[in-house]
């Protein structure tokens, strides 16, 4: 048996399998979708309880960071709610105006939106 019978003897079983694997896949996302219920115990999936949440994310937004960086607003939402919103710096440095959670910002780049699970 060469190689090309070889080939065409297994190409309809991987074509077979191929095709399970992706149906079979197709309902993972909606499965982990599902699973952003927060525990009842105020404990987000990191493990950070949501009364220290404020606390936590306090701390990336020390003195030495709002040197290179004028403003932030943060919001954390789960379920549809609000959990925390916060501004952080100034929405205007020549004026001294602090942002507020009502703040508009420029887009700089895509980079500077980002989201996640905390």
């Amino acid at each position: 048996m060469n190689l090309k019978s070889l080939f065409a003897l297994l190409k309809p079983p991987v074509i077979c399998l191929t095709a399970i694997l992706l149906l079979l896949s197709a309902g993972l996302p909606a499965y982990a979708a599902e699973g952003g219920v927060l525990p009842v115990n105020d404990e987000s999936p990191s493990g950070i309880r949501l009364s220290a949440l404020e606390a936590v994310i306090d701390t990336f937004f020390t003195p030495a960071r709002k040197v290179t960086t004028a403003a932030v607003s943060v919001a954390v939402v789960n379920n549809g709610g609000t959990i925390f919103n916060k501004a952080y710096g100034l929405a205007d440095v020549e004026h001294n105006i602090a942002a507020d959670t009502d703040t508009v910002f420029e887009w700089g780049s895509s980079r500077s939106c980002w989201s996640g699970r905390v």
